[in-house]
């Protein structure tokens, strides 16, 4: 049921917002009858959807965390954003619902935020305005609900940083800003990427375009793991950041972080665009921008108390044109052996047809490695 829903919601977005009656769409979007009631402001379909038991019944529920990549299109503009979620009642509907310091039911290691996006306030787009943020903005047609952090997105994740029982919204974007119980926190500079934001609990110069939490020591606050881009500046750098590479960073009681341990990147000009915990690996999706052709990697990390180790890395281009290459992958368990296996969805397919989109399957050899499936499985 939960497949289904996602499945019918990605192609309805994705096939409405591919129109050009799109932004004649209402801002409004009703669901089926019983499965709730959302914002299309925050239904965009770079939306990350993902299946979770949120309220602890039992039942698998529809979580998403709101994606911004709609910034610059005219029917969409939004720079706020709150997570929410589908509930999943016992007569197979679905309630709408908003979520943000919600006591944890269950982690969501992988529910990541949008990481396709170049962010809302991001200084050197010109189809963006710093300013957009510092002046009111009618936001009275989103479900009368409040709205959440403001924050030029590029990923984000949710982790309880400071062990209180509680999921905290940590956002990436050449830094890292941490909203703890979702909280917005004071408006200010960001130290890492100088951009007017909500600066949450904490806000640091990390270089960060994405970024997980692990409990790598054992004192029950997680260690935060970041990734930066290729092009990291001085500023970053010298705070920590590796272009290109990863920098573990040790969480002192949930309110500071040092370098614990830093390491290099793939060769060639790559940027980390998402990291996603599986059991104890992190797995690491790096690419060299939207519009390329080659050096999209994966690499697999073990975990330990001293930090991490790279144990795989592996290529995911694809073999047609600038858009083919790999999106960030999906954990799914795809051939029932109770591991988990990676899907990397590309821009176009292999050969332009379904049946040749296991090209985009890697298989977990039950170790946390993963081969890639060379027999169709979809028809």
């Amino acid at each position: 049921m939960i497949i289904r829903f996602l499945t019918t919601l990605f192609v309805l977005l994705t096939g409405l917002m591919s129109t050009p009656l799109s932004a004649q769409l209402s801002s409004r979007y009703a669901f089926v009858a019983g499965h709730g009631e959302v914002s299309w402001r925050n239904t965009y379909d770079h939306n990350n959807y993902v299946a979770r038991d949120w309220n602890g019944d039992g039942r698998s529920d529809v979580l998403s965390l709101t994606s911004i990549y709609s910034v610059d299109r005219t029917h969409s503009i939004s720079i706020h954003t709150q997570p929410h979620a589908f509930l999943s009642n016992s007569d197979g509907s679905y309630t709408h619902t908003w979520v943000g310091g919600e006591p944890i039911k269950m982690l969501t290691p992988d529910w990541s935020g949008d990481y396709f996006a170049e962010g809302p306030i991001i200084v050197g787009n010109g189809n963006v305005a710093i300013e957009e943020v510092s002046h009111a903005v009618d936001f009275s047609n989103l479900v009368g609900r409040p709205i959440g952090p403001r924050f030029n997105w590029h990923d984000s994740t949710l982790a309880d940083v400071d062990n209180d029982g509680k999921l905290d919204l940590i956002g990436f974007m050449s830094g890292t800003t941490i909203y703890y119980d979702m909280q917005p926190g004071p408006w200010g500079f960001h130290p890492g990427n100088g951009v007017m934001v909500d600066l949450g609990g904490w806000s640091g110069n990390t270089g960060a375009f994405t970024g997980a939490f692990k409990d790598l020591d054992g004192d029950g606050y997680p260690e935060m793991i970041t990734g930066a881009y290729w092009d990291a500046t001085p500023h970053v750098i010298a705070a920590g950041a590796v272009p290109g590479g990863i920098t573990v960073w040790k969480n002192h009681g949930g309110k500071d972080f040092t370098v614990m341990q830093q390491l290099p990147g793939p060769p060639g000009q790559s940027g980390n665009r998402i990291i996603l915990n599986n059991g104890n690996d992190l797995i690491v999706y790096g690419e060299c921008g939207d519009d390329c052709t080659a050096n999209s990697t994966i690499s697999v990390y073990a975990t330990g108390p001293g930090g991490i180790a790279l144990k795989q890395r592996f290529g995911l281009n694809a073999r047609r044109g600038q858009w083919s290459k790999g999106h960030p992958p999906r954990l799914l368990d795809i051939n029932s052996d109770g591991h988990k296996d990676l899907f990397v969805n590309h821009y176009d397919n292999y050969d332009g047809s379904v049946g040749t989109q296991h090209g985009g399957i890697w298989l977990n050899n039950g170790n946390g490695t993963f081969s890639r499936l060379k027999t169709p499985i979809f028809a």
